[in-house]
């Protein structure tokens, strides 16, 4: 008991990232407003930012 008491109050004092903060806001308001699309809902999308540099990745090998 004294242990999960110990977490708890480990986690409230750990300031979080707020790039992840942000992100995790993102995911929120997606899945809050797409109605029926359960990948949106989930948070499984990609931004036009992550797209080009997996397409960046993918060019920049050579397949010959």
């Amino acid at each position: 008991m004294f242990e999960r008491i110990k977490s708890i109050i480990k986690e409230t004092k750990t300031i979080p990232n707020t790039l992840k903060k942000q992100k995790q806001l993102s995911i929120e308001l997606i899945a809050r407003y797409s109605n029926g699309n359960v990948s949106l809902q989930r948070g499984n999308y990609i931004t036009k930012d992550e797209l080009l540099q997996k397409e960046q990745n993918i060019f920049s090998h050579k397949f010959i």
